[in-house]
Formats: C-alpha cells, sequence, structure tokens
C-alpha cells in the first residue's frame, strides 16, 4: 500500500504541474537563455555537487547518505507557484515553468546521475530498466496528459486542479500514514548519525546557490532561490522504496523533506517582512 500511495502522490504531482502551466507564462518567464542557463547550473549541477561534500565531509553512513543524494538529484515541485511565486514575492511565470521544466528534465538527468554520485554499494541497488519505466508512466505521462489539458479544456483545468490537488493531498497524507510510523527509529539513527545536521547544511547551502545563480531581478531572484532549495520529494521517495526497502534511505528521504519545506517556508516569510519594511520605509 505505501508503494501505491506513491506512485499516485507522484502521479497526481506531476499532472498538477501541468495543470497549472500557462505557456505564455513559460515563454516569457524563459526568455533570457542566460537566467535558464544559470538555473540548471545551479539544480542540476551545483546542489548535487554541494550534497557530495558535505555527506563525504560529514562521513554518512552509505544509506543515509543514499536518501540525501537522492533528492539532492532531484529538482522541482509542482507547489512552487504557491511558495515561490507573485504571493511570496516572486514570478509567477517563472514559478510556474519551473515547477514543470525541472521535474521533466529530471527524467533524463536522474538514470544519468545516479552510477556518478551514489555511494558504490546503494548504486548497485537500483534497477535501471523498471526505473526508468517508472520514470516515464509516473512523471513524463502525467506530466503530458496535464499540459494537453491545460491547452485543449482550459475552461475546466481550474476545477481539475482542486480535484488533483485534493487526490495529491489524500496520497500524501497516506504515504506519511504508512511511512511516519515505521521510520521512527530510522530518524533516531538518521539523527544519530548526523544526517539531520549534513542535510540542514545542505538545504541552506542550495539556498546560497540559488541566490548567487538567480540574477539581479528581486522577483527573479527569489524565485530561484526558493526552487533550487526544494527538491522532488516523490520520485526520491519512490526510487528509495522500490530499491532500498528496509534501509534508512526513505527515513533520509523524508527528513530532507521536512527540513527543506521549513527553510524555504522561513526564508519566503523573512523576505516578504523584509520588503514590507522596506515599502514602509
Amino acid at each position: 500500500m505505501e508503494k501505491l500511495g506513491v506512485a499516485i502522490f507522484l502521479i497526481a504531482f506531476m499532472l498538477l504541474a501541468g495543470l497549472m502551466c500557462d505557456y505564455h507564462e513559460l515563454i516569457e518567464a524563459f526568455r533570457g537563455g542566460f537566467r535558464v542557463g544559470r538555473i540548471l547550473v545551479a539544480n542540476f549541477i551545483v546542489v548535487p555537487l554541494l550534497a557530495v561534500i558535505v555527506v563525504r565531509l560529514f562521513a554518512l553512513d552509505d544509506f543515509v547518505a543514499t536518501g540525501i543524494l537522492l533528492m539532492a538529484i532531484a529538482p522541482g515541485v509542482p507547489f512552487l507557484p504557491m511558495i515561490a511565486g507573485a504571493k511570496k514575492g516572486g514570478s509567477a511565470g517563472l514559478a510556474t515553468g519551473l515547477a514543470v521544466v525541472l521535474p521533466a528534465l529530471s527524467i533524463v538527468t536522474v538514470p544519468i546521475t545516479i552510477p556518478f554520485i551514489l555511494p558504490a554499494g546503494a548504486a548497485e541497488h537500483i534497477r535501471f530498466a523498471p526505473f526508468i519505466i517508472n520514470l516515464v508512466l509516473l512523471q513524463l505521462l502525467p506530466l503530458c496528459i496535464g499540459l494537453a489539458i491545460r491547452a485543449r479544456l482550459a475552461k475546466a483545468t481550474p476545477m481539475l486542479r482542486k480535484v488533483v490537488i485534493g487526490v495529491l493531498a489524500v496520497a500524501g497524507l497516506a504515504v506519511l500514514y504508512f511511512v511516519v510510523p515505521a521510520m521512527g527509529k530510522a530518524f533516531t539513527e538518521v539523527f544519530g548519525t548526523r544526517g539531520l545536521m549534513a542535510t540542514l547544511l545542505i538545504v541552506i547551502l542550495s539556498g546560497f546557490a540559488g541566490w548567487a545563480l538567480g540574477g539581479k531581478t528581486p522577483e527573479y531572484r527569489r524565485t530561484i532561490t526558493i526552487s533550487t532549495i526544494m527538491r522532488n520529494f516523490g520520485l526520491a521517495l519512490l526510487i528509495a522504496g522500490q530499491n532500498f526497502e528496509g534501509t534508512v534511505v526513505s527515513a533520509a528521504v523524508l527528513a530532507y523533506f521536512v527540513i527543506q519545506f521549513i527553510v524555504a517556508n522561513v526564508l519566503g516569510t523573512v523576505l516578504k517582512r523584509r520588503d514590507a519594511k522596506l515599502a514602509h520605509a
């Protein structure tokens, strides 16, 4: 049931990303080629490299390191417009575009990156044929369906988004129901290996990387920073559940998700308050 819940969560995750994509906003946000290059470098090169350096400095257990690194190599979440869009002082168009583009590109980059970045013993656990099939079925196909619905059934899209968000919430709660109780001891093990400290450091460094490569435009910089922090929890948990059952890999993924969510929201709140003070100054 846990694996089914994760699969449904990931399908809804990607379907929502497609439903939220506006082609005009996407084209406008990605018009600057240099900006796109910085975003890709931050998400697909800098964050994974930072993660490798940190897990080695902390000398983490291979399976704890694996969970952390799976998150580091899988960027993009469909709710970026909500936590990094216009309401948070960012760019709605860029946030929406990144919610689609980053997970879509990770379908290609994750299988390529895994053999190079995961600990040798952990990489041997990955069964690549079923893994790639699952990527196509659970990520690429739902994303394409969402994009097609948004393009052809624009009037029905808002209602469909609400339905998908409901399914996503239920699937997420189901995953937590199965994962959290079983992972209580594993969380202790992750903490005991300094995994939580390493994860927090990686998340903070990811934010600095996003800020440094975010450019001079405030709304774009803020969106890029938050998007660089947030990683694809559904994809990382799917890989962990299918290839590392009975290990602490899923616990490390879950810990990373919780930490990144807290850091991203705290950062968003701080920046929003700073803007409010500047506006009244």
